[in-house]
This record gives structure tokens, C-alpha cells and sequence, in this order.
């Protein structure tokens, strides 16, 4: 299998459009956020909120790798990254509007509040975390390709069976948000055709 080619461009301009979708969010009637397409569904909220969280797993570990790593003496604007985070690299991003490969979602990343009675004040709080992942990744995306990235790895949020650099963990998170942003699409146009 082909390994995933990691372009920090790339990862700069997804991040971006992530930033600029969920932004857009924000104008929608809050009942909207908030209502669920059906009982095992989550709201376009929950959504938002389970991309924070699953963000929260990585930023530490970015941020405390970034720190210990050594500076390049090139800019590394394209990284090939290792066979299991490719795998899952791959397998993540939706396909056609699609997405294919399902995963059930661990207990710890699972939002934690009642959609259904999510004040304004909390939606805002809600969106001011996403926007602050969002920098947070830019701000990783920004710095990673002066470093030596390949030479430490960290456990994923999932397990120590599978480990990233910051450049693969940045990556991820990215293909994960895309997954999310498709679901909210979804959920979307499910609700409105209600």
C-alpha cells in the first residue's frame, strides 16, 4: 500500500476551509444546532463539540513534541507518513459526499451535554473552541515543517498502537474534522428535509 504523501500546503488550505464551514454555522437558528436528524444521530453541536474533544487528545502531545524536537536545517513541506497512520489517513476522509469507513466512537470523545437544551452562551463557547483548535493546528502546521519531524513519535488518542509525528497527528485530526463536517452536511440536509 502506498503511504500518504503529507503536503503542509495542503494541510494549511483544508484547515482553513474546515475554519470557514464551521464559521458559517454560526448564523444558523440554534434550534437547528441543536435538533438531532434521529435518536442515534448527534446534533450539528454535538458534532462540533466531539471534534473539540477529539482535537483536546492531541493538542498536548503536539504541542510537547514540537517542543522537544530539533530544528531542520530545510523546510520540509512534504512528509511521507508511516504505514499504520496511512492506513487510517486513507480510510478516514469521506468519499463522494459519503462516509465509508465507520468507527463507533469511544466513550471519552463523546460530547457530553443535552443538545436539546444548549443555551445560545454555550453554542457560542461550543464554536470558540472549534475556533481555537483550528488555530491551534494552524499554528502546528505553521512551525512542524522547520523541525526534524520525523524523529518522535507519540501514542494516537486511540491507543499505543498507533503513533504519529506531529506532522501525521496534524494530518488526522484534519481528515477527522472532514469526516465531521461531512456528518454535519448530512445531518443537514436530513433535518431540512424533515
Amino acid at each position: 500500500m502506498a503511504r500518504v504523501e503529507i503536503q503542509t500546503d495542503n494541510q494549511v488550505k483544508r484547515n482553513h476551509q474546515l475554519n470557514e464551514f464551521v464559521l458559517s454555522l454560526q448564523d444558523y437558528d440554534l434550534e437547528l444546532l441543536s435538533k438531532r436528524s434521529n435518536t442515534k444521530s448527534w446534533s450539528v453541536l454535538e458534532v462540533i463539540e466531539h471534534m473539540n474533544i477529539a482535537h483536546e487528545a492531541y493538542r498536548e502531545k503536539i504541542d510537547t513534541t514540537l517542543d522537544q524536537l530539533e530544528n531542520s536545517s530545510h523546510s520540509q513541506e512534504l512528509i511521507k507518513a508511516s504505514a499504520i497512520p496511512s492506513f487510517l489517513i486513507k480510510r478516514f476522509p469521506p468519499k463522494q459526499g459519503k462516509i465509508k469507513f465507520k468507527m463507533k466512537t469511544f466513550k471519552r470523545f463523546q460530547p457530553v451535554f443535552n443538545s436539546e437544551k444548549i443555551t445560545s452562551e454555550e453554542a457560542v463557547e461550543v464554536f470558540a473552541k472549534f475556533q481555537k483548535s483550528i488555530e491551534h493546528i494552524a499554528n502546528a502546521l505553521a512551525v512542524y515543517p522547520r523541525k526534524k519531524v520525523m524523529d518522535i513519535k507519540f501514542p494516537s488518542a486511540i491507543g499505543a498502537t498507533v503513533k504519529f509525528n506531529v506532522a501525521e497527528a496534524c494530518e488526522f485530526v484534519i481528515c477527522h474534522n472532514e469526516r465531521h463536517v461531512q456528518q454535519i452536511v448530512n445531518t443537514l440536509k436530513k433535518l431540512r428535509n424533515a
